[in-house]
């Protein structure tokens, strides 16, 4: 047997792991939020032992096979959610699982199945290609907008937010000054 299936199994498992702990998780927070401790920390616990699950995975098969597994999560998503917590699942729902899972089983069949191994010239010429150093310069551009536009984002609700507590705060004023006026009117 070829060491990539106990890496797939492994990640097979972690998803399942994850979507009951998640499942449990959600079910203990339609309980009155955490009510039921158990639950919530069995739910926590499990998601611990899928990252365990997922960790171990790496070490038997490739990261570029085993990165597709981590949406059979959702795959089991949807058979555990209406089991656990009483969910409704669409027909869309179900449309939607099925493409997740043939691409999850396309891209198992068809991905590599060997982890390659490179020396430190090879990963060195790898590193100098048009092709690095292109998409190196559109993650920097990319990182470098993100932030920009978080920073904007920040600056602007941070304005609206002072501007509505001002606006807030003279209607309160005028509507205590026009009570203010009705009470002494009387």
């Amino acid at each position: 047997m070829q060491t990539y299936w106990i890496g797939i199994v492994l990640a097979l498992m972690a998803s399942l792991t994850a979507s009951l702990g998640l499942a449990l998780l959600r079910l203990s927070h339609k309980q009155f939020l955490h009510k039921n401790k158990k639950l919530w920390w069995s739910g926590y616990i499990l998601q611990g032992i899928a990252s365990l699950f997922d960790v171990a995975s790496f070490g038997f098969a490739p990261v570029s096979l085993l990165s597709c597994m981590g949406a059979m999560t959702l795959v089991f998503n949807l058979w555990l959610a209406p089991a656990i917590c009483g969910e409704v699942v669409s027909r869309r729902d179900c449309s939607v699982n099925v493409l997740v899972f043939v691409g999850t089983v396309i891209s198992l069949w068809f991905g590599p199945h060997e982890t390659p191994i490179y020396n430190l010239q090879e990963l060195q010429s790898m590193v100098q290609t048009t092709e690095a150093i292109v998409y190196l310069i559109c993650l920097i551009v990319c990182l470098a907008s993100m932030l920009c536009l978080w920073y904007w984002l920040r600056v602007v609700v941070e304005k609206e937010s002072a501007s509505n507590e001002e606006i807030n705060h003279a209607n309160d004023e005028d509507e205590s000054h026009n009570n203010d006026n009705d009470s002494a009117e009387q």
